[in-house]
């Protein structure tokens, strides 16, 4: 996605271009990765938590970060913990370390995920948590997102 057309005009797509170029490369790839995503639409310094010292996302630039909390909080993406050895493949590990549990944590911890479309992530969600109570809770905070 070019920042600047041939003559150095800026041609920024809009927050919603953006958000759309996302969910359909995310759509045609499934299990996306964050180091994925910077490379396509915009390398950065920013991160995003899903809670206090839990990053589950960096590298972005700021319109990609906030793109992608949006797309999240707003159920069309869903991310999935997955292994880090995806982010060996896509050749970035961060340095703080793993988190390990569902939980804030003082320092900053990573917890590596992919990124999923609405319709994909369910299925997948569907099959990798066991515990039936958990996913309950899980969907029905997916559900209340996109409400």
């Amino acid at each position: 996605m070019d920042k600047k057309d041939a003559n150095g005009i800026n041609n920024l797509p809009t927050k919603e271009e953006l958000k759309t170029a996302i969910i359909d490369f995310v759509s045609k790839r499934q299990g996306v990765s964050c180091v994925e995503l910077s490379r396509a639409f915009g390398e950065g310094s920013h991160i995003t938590e899903a809670r206090l010292n839990v990053i589950t996302a960096f590298g972005l630039s700021e319109e990609l970060a906030k793109a992608l909390v949006d797309l999240v909080n707003e159920g069309k993406l869903i991310s999935i913990p997955s292994e880090f050895l995806v982010y060996v493949c896509d050749g970035a590990i961060p340095r703080w370390p793993l988190a390990k549990r569902d939980r804030e944590y003082k320092k900053p911890h990573w917890l590596p995920v992919t990124y999923d479309t609405y319709e994909f992530g369910i299925a997948e969600l569907k099959r990798l948590v066991k515990d039936k109570k958990v996913l309950k809770q899980i969907l029905e905070d997916i559900e209340r997102r996109r409400a």
